[in-house]
């Protein structure tokens, strides 16, 4: 959140940061999504996960074919140099894609993990994320429609444009694909989302060390824009506040184990 600023102006006149930004974090979304539709497509996928990845599995909600469209406009909007920079970190950021491939491997039901956070991350937080983006303008996303399809969602039989029928439809499939779940499996998907809390700081940390030929505006630098954000921005207690009332979800029958689960989240 505090270093959305930086990839809009006044302090860059070029979309470079935002293409790598969604070039990294995107990768979370290719690996999970990828996993989930290559195994609905496969015979020997076990009869019990097979009907958890149908009750999670919304055509309307997958984001890949979005990002990378909106990928491949942000690329034909740079020059080459700057278009090559973005291809370079897409091939070295693969490092994220496989380990979250390998994590699903071992344990097939932790993509509900992967699911819940970056679906419910984009219906709470990608419409604030739009509203900050959009305002750039046509002269600065190089189309009169800015390639932001990522943020939105097209009005159909099961979804709105704000998506909001959609978030509704998705928490009720996902109580029901958990309740599918083992108490050792949901603890499972406990940590997994832990960890994937984790990999988004690793990945912000990843981009603040990536350098770019592309120079920012002599105003930018992350403490005046920091300072400088609106009240809207979110808060760590609201963040943590969606995160805990996601593991409500996950209740195992148990009540003693999952308080156990909760204090050492906590």
């Amino acid at each position: 959140m505090a270093r959305l600023p930086l990839c809009l102006p006044p302090n860059t006149n070029s979309p470079l940061l935002y293409a790598k930004g969604m070039t990294v974090f995107g990768q979370i979304y290719f690996a999970f999504e990828q996993f989930l539709e290559t195994s609905l497509a496969s015979a020997d996928l076990d009869s019990r996960l097979r009907d958890i990845y149908q009750k999670i599995y919304f055509p309307s909600l997958i984001r890949t074919t979005k990002l990378r469209h909106d990928l491949d406009v942000l690329r034909s909007i740079l020059d080459k140099r700057l278009a090559l920079e973005v291809d370079q970190l897409a091939e070295e950021s693969q490092t994220f894609f496989a380990d979250i491939t390998a994590s699903q491997s071992q344990k097939p039901h932790v993509l509900l993990s992967y699911a819940w956070a970056m679906y419910l991350a984009l219906f709470n937080g990608g419409r604030w994320i739009h509203r900050q983006l959009a305002p750039a303008g046509a002269q600065f996303w190089g189309h009169e429609t800015p390639p932001l399809s990522f943020w939105g969602f097209e009005e159909s039989h099961d979804c709105n444009l704000d998506g909001e029928d959609l978030k509704i439809k998705f928490k009720d499939a996902f109580t029901a694909a958990t309740s599918l779940l083992t108490d050792a499996e949901r603890g499972d998907v406990v940590e997994e989302t832990k960890r994937l809390f984790e990999m988004c700081s690793k990945m912000v940390l990843y981009l603040d060390d990536t350098k770019s030929t592309e120079p920012l505006a002599q105003s930018s630098n992350t403490e005046s824009v920091v300072s400088g954000l609106s009240s809207s921005t979110l808060s760590v207690a609201t963040l943590w506040g969606y995160v805990a009332s996601s593991f409500a979800a996950l209740r195992p029958r148990n009540k003693s184990a999952w308080e156990h689960r909760v204090a050492m989240v906590d």
